[in-house]
């Protein structure tokens, strides 16, 4: 696990913000602590980076167990690991996760590093790897009382068309379409996906952390899949998303890498 830096000097120092933009683009996690917990200083936390990714969902989100939608996330259960706006054209380049209120019991925050995963199973099951590389899968989110309706097509496995490198993971069941149309393989599709699935829940394949107010984390979305436990009282999680072209672009000019 990377090293966490302080929240002050986060904020005032360049090479800790390189540091920190470091870790997360070569782990794909990074801690930054003492922070407020208010939803005013995790946006410095984000803006210190970058503008903030204004989705469906605002300039901001937060997560508690109040059932206010209908969607699983809203609950005291458990969530299976996934990447987050997979429906959208460029899925958000990162996630910040501020617990705000911690729960009395569980509530224990899920990171797994999937190209980690996908390069080891790309070496057991090479047919599946290339099945998630070429095969396309629609995720959409669709919400009737905001009428918004976001599609996107890509696939499980994104791959850089020269170099075959993995660039980004697109796994969000929740979202998952129906409609994957006609396709030969696509018997051998659900096989792969249930055996990377499989891998990708494996404690073995985790970091378990316990996110406490003053402890900010932000991960690589189109790397680190992330979920929870199952938890008893009140949780509140604040998350703000960020374009990954400025992530990128932030890091390459700390680097004074102009050419």
């Amino acid at each position: 696990m990377p090293d966490t830096v302080d929240y002050t000097e986060y904020l005032k120092n360049e090479e800790v913000l390189k540091v920190t933009l470091r870790n997360l683009l070569t782990h794909g996690i990074t801690f930054i602590d003492n922070v407020p917990p208010t939803v005013e200083d995790t946006q410095k936390v984000a803006e210190r980076i970058s503008f903030i990714k204004e989705t469906m969902w605002g300039k901001h989100w937060l997560i508690t167990s109040d059932f206010k939608r209908p969607h699983k996330g809203y609950t005291s259960e458990n969530l299976v690991v996934h990447t987050d706006t997979s429906y959208l054209n460029e899925p958000a380049g990162a996630i910040i996760f501020h617990s705000l209120e911690c729960a009395r019991e569980g509530g224990m925050t899920l990171l797994v590093d999937a190209f980690n995963v996908a390069a080891k199973l790309k070496v057991k099951y090479p047919e599946y790897y290339d099945i998630w590389s070429r095969f396309p899968v629609r995720h959409d989110r669709i919400l009737t009382d905001r009428m918004l309706y976001a599609s996107s097509q890509g696939h499980v496995l994104e791959v850089c068309p020269l170099s075959r490198d993995l660039r980004m993971i697109r796994l969000e069941p929740t979202s998952f379409s129906t409609h994957f149309g006609e396709h030969q393989d696509l018997d051998m599709f659900y096989r792969a996906l249930a055996t990377f699935i499989r891998e990708l829940s494996s404690p073995a394949n985790q970091l378990q952390v316990k996110l406490q107010p003053g402890l900010v984390c932000i991960v690589d979305n189109w790397r680190v899949l992330h979920g929870r436990t199952s938890f008893t009282g009140k949780r509140q999680m604040l998350g703000i998303y960020l374009p990954r072209d400025d992530i990128d672009s932030r890091y390459r000019t700390l680097l004074n890498i102009y050419v």
